[in-house]
């Protein structure tokens, strides 16, 4: 079966994907149920529609793995193993990956799951990743050059998302654009299966960074901006009154 992958250029100028979760039938890699793990997430984004207040957000992380001698990546929902990224766009991040690219979680939406009359529905997910280019001095010597003309070739399928027909102008020269590709299912995954290296970290800081510099602006520039009229309501109300008595006196 063939599994639609959507692209769309996010708002923070990185290139985010999006695409159905894999294997969350299987035991994840140290036995327990892929199922519960994502009836879990499944019920903490439920709860904001009963409390708007209450942390409904899952974190989505994804830990890069070697199966069968080729990439892949397993895919957790606030640090539980819940599936896998389908076979041939793992292959496609590893390589963005290696030639210097970030690439890391950014959401989900749980769906499924056991309904009165069908028990035995399972539960399923679509992932949302994002993919940016690291700066210069973070990039790898080695990284391999990517054929970015052949790696953004349109599919020919329409997409399913009306939201991916929206072209977004962006200064990067790949010029983003949503793109469609068939990809398939990857085997399930095995507990012999060997990490290449360590996860890296699924979340990068910058524009966090950038966002609580400008708070902290803000607040100052506020702050300044009360003392002024602060003073100056003082000269009018108590100062300037005794300047124009003593003049007359």
């Amino acid at each position: 079966m063939d599994i639609q992958v959507d692209k769309s250029v996010s708002r923070d100028g990185a290139e985010r994907w999006s695409f159905p979760l894999v294997g969350s039938s299987f035991r994840a890699s140290d036995g327990k149920s892929r199922q519960a793990a994502l009836r879990k997430a499944y019920k903490k984004q439920e709860s904001f529609w009963d409390d708007d207040t209450a942390d409904c957000y899952v974190d989505v992380y994804l830990d890069r793995y070697i199966y069968d001698n080729k990439p892949a990546y397993r895919v957790y929902f606030d640090d539980r193993e819940v599936g896998n990224v389908p076979a041939s766009v793992a292959a496609e991040l590893a390589e963005l990956e290696d030639a210097g690219y970030s690439v890391w979680g950014d959401d989900c939406e749980i769906y499924g799951g056991p309904t009165p009359d069908f028990l035995d529905k399972h539960y399923g997910a679509r992932l949302y990743v994002k993919v940016r280019k690291r700066p210069l001095h973070q990039v790898p010597d080695n990284a391999a050059p990517v054929d970015c003309a052949s790696r953004n070739a349109p599919s020919g399928r329409a997409s399913a998302n009306p939201c991916a027909a929206v072209t977004i102008a962006s200064p990067d020269p790949w010029d983003f654009k949503p793109t469609q590709h068939a990809v398939e299912s990857p085997s399930p995954v095995s507990d012999s299966s060997t990490h290449a290296y360590a996860p890296q970290s699924a979340h990068p800081t910058d524009t966090q960074e950038a966002i609580r510099a400008k708070g902290s602006r803000t607040r100052r520039n506020i702050l300044l901006g009360a003392l002024i009229l602060c003073a100056v309501f003082y000269l009018i109300v108590a100062v300037i009154p005794d300047v124009i008595y003593a003049l007359y006196d």
